[in-house]
C-alpha cells in the first residue's frame, strides 16, 4: 500500500507507518509537511487509499483531541537513535555540548516530554503545557579523545583507554531532583508533583559522563661503569647499557552538560451550573478560565474554540556526528511528535444529535499564526478562549436523574471525573406573556402587558431583574404586580410583545425564566365593521355561490332565492 503522508515533505519525516501505528493515524501525525498539489501524482498515489489517508495527502486535518498515537511513536522513535563507541558522538544540530580534556562534545537533548500539548495561544506567545505528572525523554552521546602514543625518542608515552560510560542522567525541575538513570544513552525520566500554581517550571536533562584513562610514561636512562679488562696492566674500559624506567598514571575526567525545556504545569478544574427544562433537557453551563477543550455526555460531545494538530520538531530534521575527522551532516532517522493545540476558525461546535450548543464566554485574543506549512484555518484577527460553555443536552422525559459529564483539557489524560464536579441546580420555569386592548381611539391604542410565572402564577416584576419586556420596538417595564400599560401610536394591524429573560446560566440567586411572546390585533370602531362584514360577509357569499352552482346544474329552479317573494 502506499503511504502518502511523507510524500515531497520538509525534513523527510517517515514514508511508511511505523512503530506500531496503522496507515489511517500515521497519515494524521504530519501536519506541516508539504502537501501532495499536484493532480496527476495525487491520484497515482492515492489510487486504492482511504478516504482518510487522502485527504491527509492532499491537506492538514484538524484532530478533535490530543491523539495517544504521539506517545506510542516518540517511545519507539527514540530507539532509532545511533548506536555510537567512543570515537564518535551523534546530536542534533543545536544541541548543547561540553568538552573537557579527554570528553569532547558531551551532548544531552530533551527529546519529548510526554503527555504534552504546545498552546499557540497569541501571535507572541506558545506555551508547553504538561500534567503534573509524565516523562521526559532524552538522547545524551559523548566521544573521548585519546591522546596519540608518542615512541620517538628517550621519553615515551602510551595511551590506553580504560572505560568511558554515561554515569547519570538527572532529571530536575526548578532544579529538584526528580528522577535519575544509569548508563543509558537514551534515557527515560519520570517526574511527578509539579506544582500547577507556578506558571513556568524548568525541565532539565542533566548527564554526567565519565573517562578513564591510563598511561605508561618511560624514559630511557644509560647507566656506564669501568670495566678492568687487563689486570695485570690495570687497563680499564667504559661500558654503559641502556634501560628504561616506566611509570603507570590513571587519568580520571568527568563532564556533566545539560539541555532544559520550559513548561507550564497544567491540570483541569470546573465550576458550572445546571437545569431541567420543563420537557426534561438539560441544560449545562460549565467553566473554567483557563485554556479547555470542552465536555462529553452520552448523549454527545461539545468541543470550545481549541483544535490539534501533531508536527515533527524540526530541530530532530538532521543529526551531527562528530569524529576525529571532522563533522558530517545527515538526514536524521528520529523524528519527535509534538501535539500543538490552536483556535479553531469554525469555532465551537458539538458532535452527536444530542447536544445544542447555546453559547460560549471569555476573553478575546489575537490569532496566532501557523507554521508556513500547517494549512489549517484559525480565525482571521481574533478570536474568543470559550472559558465557559454552555449546552442543552436532550433528556429522557420521567427520568430524574442528571447526566454524567466529563470535562477534558488541552492536555491528554488531563480531565475531571464526573464525581468530582459540585455545581449547583438553576430552576428553570416557563413565563405566561398576555397583552390585552384597553382602548383604542384613531391615533393610539392602550395595551395592557401581564407576565408571570406560568408555573406558580406569580407576577414577573422586571423592573427588579433588569430584563426587557419588549412591545413592538419598544422596550417597557413590569412592576411588582407584573404589569404594564403602555398608551402606542395605533398599529395597522397587530402588535407583538415579548419577554427576554437572561439566560439562565446567567440569573444568580433567582428564578429563572424561558422567554415568551404573545401578539394582540387591535380594532377601532371602522376597523371592527369592516371585520364583522368580512368575517360574516365571505362565508355567505360562498355559500349563495355554491347554491347558485347547484341550481344551474339540477334545474331546480331556487335561483334566486328570493324569487318568490
Amino acid at each position: 500500500m502506499t503511504t502518502l503522508t511523507a510524500s515531497n515533505a520538509v525534513g523527510h519525516p517517515e514514508t511508511e507507518p511505523d512503530n506500531g501505528l496503522d496507515n489511517e493515524t500515521f497519515a494524521t501525525l504530519w501536519s506541516g509537511d508539504v502537501d501532495i498539489t499536484d493532480t496527476e501524482t495525487y491520484r497515482n498515489l492515492m489510487d486504492g487509499e482511504s478516504a482518510l489517508v487522502a485527504l491527509a495527502a492532499g491537506t492538514d486535518i484538524p484532530l478533535d483531541e490530543p491523539p495517544e498515537a504521539v506517545e506510542q511513536w516518540n517511545r519507539a522513535d527514540i530507539e532509532s537513535f545511533p548506536r555510537t563507541d567512543h570515537t564518535r558522538s551523534v546530536f542534533p544540530v543545536g544541541a548543547p555540548r561540553e568538552n573537557g580534556t579527554y570528553l569532547t562534545d558531551v551532548t544531552v537533548s530533551v527529546f519529548a516530554v510526554q503527555p504534552s500539548t504546545r498552546a499557540l495561544t497569541n501571535p507572541n506567545a506558545t506555551t508547553l503545557l504538561v500534567p503534573p505528572g509524565g516523562v521526559v525523554l532524552g538522547t545524551t552521546d559523548y566521544r573521548v579523545l585519546v591522546p596519540v602514543d608518542d615512541r620517538v625518542g628517550s621519553q615515551r608515552e602510551t595511551w590506553t583507554l580504560v572505560s568511558s560510560h554515561v554515569v547519570e542522567t538527572r532529571l530536575l525541575a526548578d532544579g529538584d531532583l526528580q528522577s535519575r538513570s544509569a548508563g543509558e544513552k537514551t534515557p527515560v525520566l519520570s517526574y511527578a508533583g509539579l506544582d500547577t500554581d507556578d506558571s513556568r517550571v524548568r525541565l532539565t536533562l542533566e548527564t554526567e559522563v565519565a573517562v578513564e584513562l591510563s598511561v605508561l610514561r618511560e624514559e630511557r636512562f644509560e647507566r656506564c661503569r669501568q670495566i678492568v679488562i687487563n689486570e695485570t696492566t690495570g687497563e680499564t674500559e667504559r661500558r654503559c647499557r641502556m634501560f628504561w624506567q616506566s611509570e603507570r598514571e590513571t587519568i580520571r575526567e568527568s563532564v556533566t552538560v545539560r539541555d532544559s525545556t520550559q513548561v507550564r504545569p497544567y491540570t483541569l478544574s470546573v465550576t458550572g451550573q445546571r437545569t431541567r427544562y420543563p420537557d426534561d433537557d438539560i441544560g449545562l453551563s460549565l467553566r473554567y478560565d483557563d485554556l479547555w477543550l470542552g465536555y462529553e455526555t452520552a448523549s454527545g460531545e461539545v468541543n470550545g474554540v481549541w483544535r490539534f494538530y501533531v508536527a515533527r520538531d524540526p530541530a530532530w530534521d538532521t543529526l551531527v556526528s562528530a569524529e576525529e575527522s571532522g563533522r558530517t551532516r545527515a538526514h536524521s532517522p528520529l523524528h519527535p511528535l509534538q501535539v500543538h493545540a490552536y483556535p479553531f476558525e469554525p469555532g465551537p461546535t458539538t458532535d452527536g444529535a444530542g447536544v445544542r450548543l447555546l453559547g460560549t464566554d471569555g476573553v478575546r485574543l489575537a490569532s496566532p499564526e501557523l507554521p508556513e506549512q500547517v494549512h489549517l484555518d484559525t480565525p482571521p484577527e481574533v478570536y474568543e478562549t470559550s472559558f465557559e460553555v454552555t449546552t442543552r443536552v436532550v433528556g429522557e422525559p420521567g427520568r430524574g436523574d442528571w447526566p454524567r459529564v466529563r470535562p477534558r483539557g488541552l492536555v491528554r489524560g488531563v480531565g475531571v471525573s464526573p464525581d468530582d464536579i459540585a455545581y449547583p441546580e438553576v430552576v428553570l420555569h416557563r413565563s405566561n406573556l398576555s397583552l390585552s386592548v384597553l382602548n383604542v381611539t384613531h391615533e393610539t391604542a392602550t395595551i395592557r402587558v401581564s407576565l408571570r410565572d406560568a408555573e406558580s402564577g406569580a407576577p414577573i416584576d422586571t423592573s427588579r431583574r433588569t430584563e426587557p419586556v419588549y412591545l413592538g420596538s419598544r422596550v417597557i417595564t413590569t412592576d411588582s404586580d407584573g404589569l404594564a400599560t403602555v398608551t402606542i401610536p395605533r398599529p395597522a394591524g397587530g402588535v407583538t410583545a415579548r419577554y427576554e429573560p437572561r439566560e439562565w446560566w446567567r440569573v444568580q440567586g433567582e428564578q429563572a425564566y424561558l422567554p415568551d411572546s404573545e401578539t394582540v390585533y387591535v380594532r377601532g370602531a371602522v376597523v371592527d365593521g369592516l371585520s364583522v362584514l368580512y368575517t360574516g360577509g365571505v362565508p355567505v357569499a360562498l355559500f349563495l355561490f355554491a347554491v347558485f352552482l347547484i341550481d344551474r346544474i339540477t334545474h331546480w329552479g331556487v335561483w334566486p332565492p328570493w324569487r318568490g317573494l
